[in-house]
């Protein structure tokens, strides 16, 4: 669907910017409100299921 296509490519996003040492400094929140996902419990749970990990795990592998 549109709307699965379009949350799929805010999670990559996401993604990319978590594994980037160039925004180590924002918070995982942060990042994930810029692309747009504001229920972080939510987040968390979408982003765990896609990526079979936690953001700050995804980060602390980036590190």
């Amino acid at each position: 669907t549109p709307l699965a296509f379009i949350i799929e490519r805010r999670m990559q996003r996401v993604h990319a910017d978590l594994a980037s040492p160039d925004n180590a400094d924002r918070s995982v929140a942060d990042v994930a409100r810029r692309w747009g996902f504001v229920h972080m419990g939510d987040f968390a749970q979408r982003y765990r299921r896609r990526f079979g990990c936690t953001p700050t795990e995804t980060r602390r592998q980036a590190g």
